[in-house]
């Protein structure tokens, strides 16, 4: 597995120079005329100097975007029937093959945040600043778990997939499903006092990291003049976090172990994993129903329309199955009454309003 690791980023080194000329222009860019310190008022017309923003939100920034490119230009591979057969055709184990390019991605995104963490470090230890800098090193540390925990959600999201039309699209649908679907589920339950609906995007644990280390490193040099930090923790971040690194864990496992049972032949087929639009068409035609149900009853003519045109997309065809509809039923009977059954507050309903869908807690 070693050699198909050192093979891989051999093929990749184009790739590898390029994301760190591109990381370290952009971070040599935004540092050029960077002033670590900003003047804050402090009352009577006087200004005291205190830290400003540190480089790390663009670090986080970075490996963001490089965690979600990365799997769908190291996993292409299993979309084109071509590829795929000659890879498999290597004398390795499946499994280590997956988990070999695993790695190898993994280090395309660590050598350009790498190197563009330890320029920014050297910048700001080069210029004046406020930060209490042995906060760089736990950031960083906290970084690299965090990017394996999208890196590993992504890359699962992309190669449950069998054309990279449908892996992207199922990247996107994974980034916001959780953040949606808590975004509804906090008007009928008190589920938002566990996790904070904000912090359930793919992006959350990186985010929430970069905002940590921000207000720790600008903490001490504004507490010397007198002033608090405006950045703060989004309440149910820590709980948020641990329930997407399960995710993250959870997506790697599953990522060995069911690419290690696909097909050779399901390349640019029907993407018909349990973990793409099998289940996740449901699950957004849940939260779209919830959100339209106390408006205008007209709207649900565009959840028909947009459920309709998703089933295209899965099925490529305009003729979507009969199961497709028996679904699209059971989770429309099964949301009104979750809704019935589970609505906190009916103040706001106007039900003298035909056109209201409140008409339906009258029955």
């Amino acid at each position: 597995m070693l050699k198909m690791i050192k093979y891989n980023l051999k093929s990749r080194y184009l790739l590898i120079i390029i994301s760190t000329v591109i990381c370290f222009a952009i971070a040599f860019t935004s540092l050029l005329n960077e002033d670590f310190l900003q003047r804050y008022y402090v009352g009577n017309n006087s200004y005291k100097i205190g830290p400003g923003s540190s480089p790390i939100s663009m670090i986080s920034v970075l490996a963001c975007i490089l965690c979600t490119i990365i799997p769908v230009i190291e996993f292409s591979f299993k979309m084109r029937k071509v590829n795929i057969d000659q890879m498999y055709s290597l004398p390795i184990k499946r499994e280590k093959l997956y988990l070999a390019k695993f790695i190898s991605g993994f280090i395309e995104i660590l050598i350009p945040i790498t190197i563009t963490f330890v320029y920014c470090l050297l910048v700001v230890i080069s210029n004046e600043h406020m930060f209490d800098l042995i906060y760089f090193l736990p950031y960083f540390g906290c970084l690299i778990v965090g990017m394996f925990i999208l890196y590993s959600t992504i890359t699962f999201a992309f190669t449950r997939t069998n054309t990279m039309l449908d892996g992207i699209i199922n990247i996107f649908l994974y980034i916001f499903v959780f953040v949606l679907l808590i975004m509804e589920l906090r008007f009928y339950t008190d589920i938002e006092d566990v996790l904070h609906f904000n912090s359930l995007y793919l992006y959350s644990p990186i985010s929430s990291i970069t905002s940590y280390f921000e207000l720790k490193l600008r903490e001490q040099g504004l507490n010397s003049i007198g002033k608090t930090s405006y950045y703060k923790m989004i309440d149910g971040w820590i709980e948020a976090n641990i329930f997407l690194g399960v995710i993250g864990v959870a997506s790697f496992i599953l990522f060995i172990v069911l690419n290690k049972r696909d097909k050779a032949e399901d390349s640019m087929q029907i993407s018909n994993s349990w973990f793409s639009y099998k289940t996740l068409i449901p699950i957004y035609t849940f939260i779209t129903i919830l959100f339209v149900i106390d408006e205008n009853v007209s709207n649900f003519i565009f959840v028909f329309v947009g459920v309709y045109i998703a089933y295209v997309v899965f099925r490529r065809s305009l003729k979507i199955k009969k199961w497709d509809y028996i679904v699209f039923a059971i989770v429309f009977a099964s949301t009104i009454i979750f809704h019935l059954i589970f609505e906190q507050d009916s103040s706001n309903i106007i039900y003298d309003d035909p056109n209201s869908f409140g008409w339906l807690l009258l029955l």
